[in-house]
């Protein structure tokens, strides 16, 4: 095989990982290749002695795929050969099995030789998963020169094949379990938003396709995030570029976000969801969660109303222990510090949360 058209084919090859529909014609080439009458590829479920879920046949064996799929693959004693034997190893169905060990088979009678008119099978098991199994089969004819699978270039052809069936398992498997985790995640009230270092949208659930929406103090923009107001765009914008780029473990953090009615909040949370997550974006790049919720639903630690509120650390303390319904003399005498010095904090507090007495303040304190 000449240099371009064996580059062409090992892209072909890969490209049937992205797009299984045409593992056909990848099969179609090999067999003018090695001068094979036909070929399969074939994936299956590894909990399910006959479980086949995908199966690409060329040559005689394709006009008779409907049946192997409803019936001879059940009975193929060839099948568990390739799937026992060692990665990489050719087995050759004449010497694994010879036809005494065949007699009276079905797959081996009817579909084998009937159907399909193969004198021999050479195949090997090409890639696996805990959940699947990948093999590839060489078919040869009734007067067709023996297969010379020991061919250096057909060698390299094979471990490209492998490598392509790795993607294609490793690819399902994200599937699914991103298609499970979108459900459970469609359970969720707040709203769950998947993002990259610039903000720009890699998924959301249901609950953030409402927020979306109503473009009341979040809004999504050119697929990024955003918010409405100026500064808290910006604000939100350094705490998904903290999550994404920091190294050595960036912790989540939070922030309150406005809409229209003042008394309904958004609280958001963005949370790392870099490389040791095992996570990754598009580009190598780390992802974050942005967790979007109702103010009166949310659910806050000891520290959330400095992140929330922008409060000083003595600030934290004054408000929770109003909230506890202690007075500002006894908390002076409890911290032996001036009582002009806690009304000042409180000042501070009252107008960071947005209180106009302390009253209120304790009232939304109270929904905390």
């Amino acid at each position: 095989m000449q240099l371009t058209a064996y580059a062409r084919l090992t892209a072909q090859i890969y490209d049937a990982a992205l797009t299984p529909e045409i593992w056909s014609d990848v099969l179609r080439a090999i067999c003018a290749e090695m001068g094979a009458v036909g070929a399969a590829y074939i994936v299956r479920n590894r909990a399910e002695s006959s479980g086949i879920e995908w199966l690409s046949f060329t040559g005689p064996c394709a006009e008779a795929r409907a049946d192997f799929v409803t019936h001879y693959a059940k009975h193929d004693p060839y099948a568990p050969l390739l799937d026992t034997s060692p990665p990489g190893g050719w087995v050759q169905l004449t010497k694994a099995l010879p036809e005494a060990a065949l007699r009276g088979n079905e797959w081996y009678h009817d579909f084998i030789g009937e159907k399909c008119r193969i004198r021999d099978i050479v195949g090997q098991r090409i890639a696996e998963s805990p959940l699947q199994t990948a093999r590839f089969s060489l078919h040869r004819g009734a007067h067709d020169a023996p297969i010379a699978v020991d061919r250096r270039q057909f060698q390299d052809l094979v471990r490209t094949i492998a490598s392509a069936a790795r993607l294609q398992l490793e690819l399902a498997r994200m599937h699914w379990q991103s298609a499970a985790s979108l459900l459970a995640l469609d359970e969720i009230a707040a709203g769950v938003v998947l993002v990259d270092a610039a903000g720009r949208l890699v998924e959301m659930n249901r609950a953030a396709e409402r927020i979306a929406r109503r473009g009341d103090g979040i809004i999504f923009h050119n697929n990024r995030i955003s918010a409405t107001r100026a500064f808290e765009e910006a604000k939100l914008a350094r705490m998904i570029f903290s999550a994404t780029n920091e190294r050595g473990g960036p912790k989540a953090s939070r922030m309150l976000i406005g809409r229209r009615d003042v008394s309904a909040h958004y609280v958001v949370t963005v949370a790392p969801l870099g490389a040791d997550h095992g996570v990754r974006g598009l580009a190598e790049q780390p992802l974050a969660l942005v967790f979007i919720d109702d103010l009166d639903r949310a659910a806050f630690a000891r520290d959330d109303l400095t992140s929330l509120f922008g409060l000083s650390a003595a600030e934290n303390r004054l408000v929770r222990a109003l909230a506890e319904g202690k007075r500002l003399r006894d908390i002076a005498d409890e911290r032996r510090v001036r009582i002009t010095t806690l009304r000042t904090q409180l000042s501070s507090a009252l107008k960071k949360v947005g209180a106009a007495r302390q009253s209120d303040l304790i009232r939304i304190l109270a929904k905390l």
